[in-house]
């Protein structure tokens, strides 16, 4: 059954590169270049997509169309056009926090779409500039700054080479061969309300807009193919079925809605994870901000006020949990709310962290969090644990271990996850990662019994989840690393993994939702939000 594009929200020109850091726009070219990053997918809630994603593109001058578009392992620094219009080189390179400066040289041959590192030596490369058809001036950074007592006193190595540099190939140029220039080096600095200036003057030319967005950490789809998110700079914003080059309704916020919590079938919760200045050089204490909206109109009806930057854990039950999120929270204790918004009681939680304690299960009848035995070390021995009504008192009742093969065996991290109720019984599937002391992570997802906890099945995942649902005994599963997994409910059986893009150029799914019958809204790392339609084939 394959999925099928029914449109794009929220699409403009230069949305695959994020946050711009550096334009090349020379109009003897007919492409422009673009350098730019996406956010770190993560927030203090939710911690186990935790990578930042560099990005430099290719666009056509005329209709600002992608030609090519690459990730990246660390940022641009610098860009040059080849003479030729035809291959562009790529500086890229930073610190890498207490020692190295890493990075490479990027060759991109826009003939071939083809991407070549041609340096032995990963190296920050600082700047790059073609001398003509066949040499390329670069300025790479120290190897270190072990010899150094001020970043003012650092050197770098300047070189001009000579190469056939479209018949390059990986890690074929050794520049130990080659005369050096020792040169001051100052450490690259970008520029980035120029960056953001020049993309807005290049959309205008093209009579289109461009505005920074990122990060659709939140999709609630609506039966009438409507669909609610929350993004960078968005507490929610409602778009309508018909789609449309603006939302029905948005609520801005000065921080980056994170969540969209359903309380009952016309209300849903916001969290916005507000960014707080920095007080005399520290990093300021975690914040967040919760409304209670109508999901129809966007009218705010209440308002959560926690007593530290908090997650919201949903359920289809009578109570809903606003949970300490982060470590230095004044108290660990949640606070249990009723679908009106109304805070009704407490329970003892242990301490959070965005990685262990990650725990947001879909449709759930009872809130569901994960629990240490161990207040001070809440970390280890996670017990998947849930609120319960006894006499008329919100509790908490410990279920089962996050770790189905026993407590002792291995240190699990939370996930997304969705409740289930089919011809095996309730239960639910969560996602995860099984930390390795190597360093290596397995992504994997797990159907549970509930509320008894044996496990029925496993699937890997080919990477770290960061959203779930189930339609009509049908999983679907996103991933940081650009896939979409459709799995059976029962038998945990894989039906398919298809990886995400939009024009051509991959992208990073954060969250999904059901939209209406077969449809699904797929929130993206930029800012956009992919429609999707699953096509019924013959025999399916």
């Amino acid at each position: 059954m394959p999925l099928h594009h029914l449109d794009v929200l929220a699409d403009q020109p230069f949305a695959e590169i994020g946050d711009p850091t550096l334009v090349v726009d020379d109009p003897a070219y007919d492409v422009v270049v673009v350098a730019g990053e996406l956010p770190y997918s993560q927030w203090f809630g939710a911690g186990t997509a935790s990578r930042a994603h560099a990005r430099v593109g290719v666009y056509d001058r005329t209709d600002l169309a992608c030609r090519q578009v690459e990730s990246l392992r660390r940022p641009v620094n610098d860009v040059a056009i080849h003479p030729s219009g035809t291959l562009v080189a790529v500086g890229t390179g930073a610190y890498d926090g207490g020692y190295s400066f890493e990075g490479e040289l990027l060759l991109l041959d826009l003939e071939r779409a083809r991407r070549v590192s041609p340096l032995r030596d990963a190296r920050q490369v600082r700047t790059v500039r073609w001398v003509d058809d066949e040499r390329l001036a670069v300025v790479l950074a120290p190897w270190h700054d072990d010899d150094v007592a001020d970043w003012k006193d650092l050197v770098g190595d300047a070189f001009e080479i000579e190469a056939p540099w479209r018949e390059l190939r990986d890690r074929e140029l050794d520049l130990s061969t080659h005369d050096a220039e020792s040169v001051p080096f100052v450490y690259p600095q970008p520029d980035r309300a120029g960056a953001r200036a020049a993309l807005q003057r290049l959309a205008a030319q093209a009579g289109r807009a461009w505005a920074l967005r990122r990060a659709v950490w939140s999709v609630a789809g609506r039966p009438d193919g409507s669909v609610l998110a929350a993004c960078d700079g968005v507490a929610a914003e409602r778009w309508d079925a018909t789609g449309g080059d603006a939302p029905g309704w948005r609520i801005p916020t000065t921080g980056t809605g994170c969540q969209l919590t359903a309380l009952d079938a016309t209300t849903v919760a916001t969290t916005v994870a507000l960014r707080p200045p920095w007080i005399d050089g520290r990093p300021p204490r975690h914040e967040s901000q919760h409304q209670v909206l109508d999901q129809e109109t966007g009218a705010v009806v209440g308002e959560l006020v926690p007593e530290s930057a908090s997650v919201v854990v949903g359920s289809t039950g009578p109570y809903s949990l606003l949970r300490p999120a982060t470590r230095d929270a004044t108290s660990t204790d949640s606070l249990v709310i009723d679908p009106a918004g109304r805070t009704v009681g407490r329970v003892a939680t242990t301490g959070y962290d965005l990685f262990n304690h990650w725990f947001d299960i879909a449709g759930a009848p009872d809130p569901l969090v994960l629990v240490g035995t161990d207040e001070k070390k809440p970390h280890l021995d996670k017990w998947v644990t849930r609120v319960v009504a006894a006499g008329g008192r919100p509790e908490l009742e410990r279920l089962f271990p996050l770790d189905w093969q026993g407590t002792e065996q291995r240190h699990l991290f939370g996930g997304p996850g969705v409740y289930v109720d089919d011809e095996l019984g309730t239960g639910i599937v969560h996602c995860g990662e099984v930390h390795a002391s190597s360093g290596s992570h397995g992504p994997f997802a797990v159907r549970r019994d509930y509320p008894a906890g044996a496990a029925r099945w496993t699937l890997d995942l080919p990477g770290v989840a960061t959203d779930a649902l189930e339609e009509e005994g049908v999983l679907v599963i996103t991933t940081s690393n650009g896939w979409l997994v459709r799995a059976d409910a029962v038998t945990g059986a894989l039906l398919e993994a298809v990886e995400l893009a939009v024009h051509g150029a991959p992208v990073v799914p954060l969250s999904v939702s059901t939209c209406g019958p077969g449809r699904l809204a797929v929130g993206l790392l930029d800012g956009r939000i992919l429609r999707l339609e699953v096509v019924a084939t013959e025999g399916t």
